[in-house]
Parts: structure tokens; sequence; C-alpha cells
């Protein structure tokens, strides 16, 4: 089902809750591979069992309660761990994460912004570390330097990008 056949208030909760939900998952399962396996089986869970006419509380602890599930699913088909599901266990992840989603989620905005702002290869640098997931030596050997100078590069852009986003939050305030 694509999101413009959905209820327009599901569609909505699932748009603004889209990253923090993959970035729960993501933290709970070794590749991204599974994590979009998971992100997707949730997805589906989630449109099956929304009630517009009786929505839940929290949509995003509940989304988290579900993937929470369905990581644990993952687990066990893989036997990577042998875990019992517990509902409580994950009700109360599921809250905590929601907790600390008020505190991260304008910093990943103003993260967005900042990396959007940097220079272009201290962009690709970033994006090829984190987002392409390339080794230094993958990037170094790319780039024509030293693996020492991706670090002291890395680190650099790290301070840039922490500044740039603290910054913004004061500007917000």
């Amino acid at each position: 089902m694509i999101l413009q056949q959905l209820p327009t208030d599901l569609a909505q909760l699932l748009s603004l809750n889209q990253r923090s939900l993959y970035a729960f998952i993501r933290g709970q399962v070794r590749t991204r591979e599974d994590a979009d396996d998971v992100y997707q089986e949730t997805t589906v869970v989630l449109v099956e069992q929304y009630n517009p006419a009786e929505p839940p509380g929290n949509f995003f602890a509940w989304a988290c309660g579900i993937a929470w599930r369905k990581v644990l699913v993952e687990y066990r088909n893989r036997s990577r761990l042998k875990l019992l599901a517990n509902e409580e266990l994950g009700r109360i992840l599921a809250e905590k994460v929601a907790a600390s989603v008020a505190w991260v989620s304008p910093r990943i905005d103003r993260l967005q912004e900042c990396i959007a702002s940097l220079k272009t290869e201290s962009r690709d640098i970033i994006e090829g570390f984190y987002f392409r997931e390339e080794s230094v030596t993958q990037i170094a050997a790319r780039l024509g330097v030293s693996e020492p100078c991706v670090y002291k590069t890395l680190t650099k852009i790290r301070r840039t990008l922490l500044d740039c986003i603290e910054r913004k939050l004061r500007e917000d305030d």
C-alpha cells in the first residue's frame, strides 16, 4: 500500500516518525538490509493495526513496540540470538526511545542542514564514511591522500558539524 492510499492521519504519523523509527530499528539489528526488512514488516503491521477511531496515544512508542517484536522475530529467524519476546521489555524500550526522540529529532534536522552546508569535498567524505560505509582506507585511496589525513579531516568536519548544530539550536531558542 502506498502512502497516498493511507488514511491522512496515519500517513502523516508515518511520515513524521519514519526517520526516528528507522533509527530505532537500525540500532537493534546488524545491517542496513536487516533494518530495511524489519522497517518494511513493521510498517505493514502498523497499517494493518491502525484504527483511526482509536489512534494510539503515543504513535512513536506504539510503533517502536511493534518494531521491537519484529526485531525479535528477525533474531529468532536468523538464529543470531535466542530471545523470548517480552512484551513488557518492548513497551519499556519503546517508551524510553520515544522520550529521547524529543531531544534527538531537532538535532538530526540541524545535522542534515549542516551537512548540506558543508563544502562538496567535506560532504563527500562524511557521506562516504557514514552513509556509504566506506572505510578510512577506501576514502584515502579514492582521494589519493594518506589515512592519517582522512582521520584528521574527519575530526575537523565532525567539530564543524557539532559547532553548526549547536549554533542552529541556539538560534531556534
